[in-house]
């Protein structure tokens, strides 16, 4: 029967729902103003829970499945606990530099948000818990515990900070910045305890002997996390940026398309945790054909549907966000929306070239392409915006983001003879993704 598939498929519905949602009703209850910095404060938290996760996300997986392959239990339980001994060293050393400072001059001199400095600890509060929850879900997908790596991705903090929205309107109608972000950080932290949990009745986490990190791991995760970085600003810099140059109404007009357009985002997500573990494998094993299967056969299944509303976006996208964020104050945001769905679109049409490469031992080639288009990304943006203002900014990222794609397709060509583009002819291998979605036992 189906199993790990449909999870990732499930999970990932519900963080869109439960986005949505949560967009609906920040927009009511929030000022265009508050919402702004809302929006720069919740991208301030991804990007910097980014920077302290040191690339341990993707090097778990990858390391975990390697062993799970040997069939070797104990090294599996010990590629674990290194790799989550570093990312909560990792975190608490982050969280500690943001608090002694670096929270502050950024509120203060670059963007210019004093609103955010009462918010400083509570933001220190998320960015931590959701740089350690990243590799503690990261580690169930690495043991191909799809269903707990699912809901560990997103949905369980995604449904109770909706749920909790929902009732504070419902019997206050009201709520301020403070209270929004106390609910982020709270379901952040409850869904970290819930997962290290489950995780330590999995492997048994933190039973002797323990295995410390060393700085084998920390040499394998550098090259994946400038990439991972430099993807990460790539898709979220934009918010940054305009904290800096425009006010806050631009920045929630912005914020609302963006977010939209990271909705469209779930395709690729879903592809990339149900191919992740097994490129690793198929790899592992030199088994290039069925490698050659599974990478175009899941992007392909999971882009053709989303295309389509790409389209839609393109020619009703205003209406729509009029009536998402119940003001027509968003309807404003159309072209930046239509720039940023049509970059979104010419990336899903290279597939998961990023994640092929990343699970192939080429993490130097992601880490150049990956910040050489957000180099671009950056330098047009700040020569332009003055002049454009928003559009300017959708402009650019929206080229890069398509570039980065492209260009991760054309080295997996180059280096591994492998193709990543979508391709509907390859639906004919269904059976292909009938066995990946099989169901696996975890170690």
């Amino acid at each position: 029967m189906l199993g790990g598939g449909l999870w990732v498929l499930g999970s990932r519905l519900v963080v869109a729902l439960t986005q949505v949602v949560t967009l609906g009703l920040l927009a009511r209850l929030l000022a265009p103003d508050a919402m702004g910095v809302y929006f720069i404060i919740a991208n301030l938290v991804i990007i910097t829970s980014t920077v302290a996760q040191l690339g341990i996300p993707q090097l778990v997986v990858k390391r975990s499945a390697e062993a799970l392959e040997a069939g070797d239990r104990a090294q599996v339980r010990q590629v674990m606990q290194g790799c989550l001994w570093l990312a909560l060293a990792a975190a608490l050393t982050f969280g500690a530099i943001f608090m002694a400072g670096l929270g502050k001059w950024l509120a203060e001199h670059v963007f210019h948000s004093p609103e955010m400095l009462p918010l400083l600890w509570l933001t220190a509060i998320w960015l931590i818990a959701m740089a350690l929850q990243r590799s503690v879900g990261e580690a169930f997908r690495g043991l191909h515990d799809m269903r707990a790596a699912s809901v560990f991705a997103g949905a369980f903090s995604g449904i109770v900070i909706a749920a909790t929205l929902l009732f504070l309107v419902w019997f206050w109608g009201e709520c301020s910045l403070s209270m929004v972000l106390k609910v982020s950080a709270g379901a952040m932290v409850v869904s970290l305890v819930a997962s290290l949990a489950l995780l330590q009745r999995r492997v048994q986490l933190f039973r002797a002997p323990f295995a410390l990190p060393d700085l084998g791991l920390l040499r394998l995760a550098l090259p994946i996390f400038f990439a991972s970085l430099g993807n990460i600003v790539l898709t979220r810099a934009d918010i940054w940026l305009l904290g800096m140059f425009a006010s806050d109404s631009e920045v929630a007009l912005y914020g609302g398309a963006a977010r939209i357009i990271g909705l469209l985002g779930t395709a690729q997500l879903i592809a990339v945790a149900l191919t992740g573990p097994v490129i690793a494998q198929l790899n592992q094993r030199g088994d290039m054909r069925q490698l050659q299967k599974v990478i175009q056969l899941v992007p392909t299944v999971l882009a053709l549907p989303t295309l389509v509303v790409i389209a839609g976006l393109v020619l009703w996208g205003d209406y729509l966000m009029a009536v998402l964020y119940g003001d027509a104050f968003y309807a404003g945001g159309l072209r930046v929306l239509q720039i940023l769905a049509i970059g979104q679109g010419v990336a899903l049409l290279a597939g998961v070239s990023v994640q092929v490469l990343l699970m192939t031992n080429q993490q130097r080639n992601v880490m150049i392409i990956t910040l050489s288009c957000t180099l671009l990304a950056l330098v047009g943006t700040l020569f332009t915006v003055d002049a454009y203002g928003i559009t300017a900014v959708a402009f650019w990222f929206a080229i890069a983001v398509a570039m980065q794609a492209l260009l991760a397709l054309i080295v997996c060509r180059l280096r591994l003879k492998l193709d990543t583009w979508i391709w509907p002819p390859a639906l004919l291998h269904i059976g292909a993704l009938r066995q990946l979605l099989q169901r696996r036992r975890p170690a």
